[in-house]
């Protein structure tokens, strides 16, 4: 794409603007911009986190969205044990790809959805990218619980704030199988 060089003082909206309306016609899928300080100086008075360097901004756009229901939650067993929930949800068209599973990232968003069979949930692509639950539209039925036994190994699990694990995950088949996968 084309570069831009900001003057101090002038805003950014128009060039964030430029690019989303611009990105369809790009080669290649773009889910953002990036800003960054012109002058290496500038960047290394700036500094950095452990994260990201502070003479950097990321702007992401808004991925689309559809609204689909809600058929199951699948709890999923990572390599270091911990459990995540998954939306399983009827075939929707979202930002170029059919979406079939989503993402509830973890047991305090999974809670706050409040999640029941037969949700109508609202599904965006973060960055044009993860399928992300964003919001229940309307639910009736029961609800979803967490689950209080591993769902590979059927050991304890810790639940550790908004966090969900597999108490024993070198026992368990899941974790190290993806261990093995990693």
């Amino acid at each position: 794409p084309e570069l831009h060089f900001l003057k101090e003082g002038k805003p950014v909206t128009p060039i964030i603007k430029h690019f989303f309306d611009k990105r369809d016609t790009f080669d290649y899928e773009i889910d953002g911009i990036v800003f960054r300080a012109d002058s290496v100086k500038e960047q290394e008075r700036l500094g950095e986190t452990a994260h990201h360097p502070k003479g950097a901004v990321a702007f992401k756009f808004q991925g689309d969205s559809a609204q689909a229901k809600l058929v199951d939650v699948e709890w999923s067993v990572g390599r270091s044990g911990m459990i995540t929930p998954v939306a399983i949800v009827t075939p929707v068209f979202v930002s170029g790809a059919t979406v079939t599973r989503a993402s509830l990232h973890n047991v305090g968003i999974f809670r706050n959805l409040g999640l029941k069979k037969d949700s109508l949930v609202e599904i965006v692509r973060r960055g044009g990218v993860i399928p992300h639950v964003e919001r229940v539209l309307s639910s009736s039925g029961e609800a979803y619980h967490v689950p209080k036994r591993c769902p590979s190994c059927g050991n304890d699990v810790i639940e550790d704030g908004d966090f969900l694990r597999c108490a024993e995950p070198d026992k368990c088949t899941k974790s190290l199988v993806g261990r093995l996968g990693h």
